[in-house]
């Protein structure tokens, strides 16, 4: 029976995951302009680009992103997580971050959707598999 995908949401889950899967490779994959959705891949095994690896892969989805800085497209990554207090408008500020390379991302929420590629659908596709 194949893996069942699952959703981490809390940054210390998030960082445990991160530190069991250093220098896997990661993908920017797409940004939603109108909902300031970026999404990431994370291949669990194989070549950093998404063709060259295996099946089992992790997306990484920043929701209501404030700010990005992505010097690679794609790179072995180093990733953590780090969540601010509340700001002066009550907001929780998640900061993903990956220091080798200079990457930075800040958001709102952080979720992956461990076991999931990001073209899967997330809801039954009438008369489809």
């Amino acid at each position: 029976m194949a893996e069942l995908a699952r959703t981490l949401k809390d940054v210390a889950e998030i960082n445990d995951f991160f530190a069991d899967h250093q220098d896997r490779g990661v993908q920017l994959w797409q940004y939603h302009v109108s909902h300031s959705c970026l999404e990431l891949v994370m291949m669990h095994e194989g070549e950093i680009h998404w063709k060259n690896s295996t099946a089992k892969c992790t997306t990484i989805f920043c929701h209501v992103t404030h700010s990005m800085m992505i010097p690679e497209i794609s790179w072995r990554a180093r990733l953590s997580a780090v969540e601010s207090r509340p700001n002066e408008k009550g907001e929780t500020i998640i900061t993903l971050l990956d220091h080798a390379i200079g990457f930075k991302v800040e958001c709102n929420h952080l979720f992956l959707y461990v076991g999931r590629h990001p073209n899967s659908p997330t809801y039954s596709i009438p008369n489809g598999d």
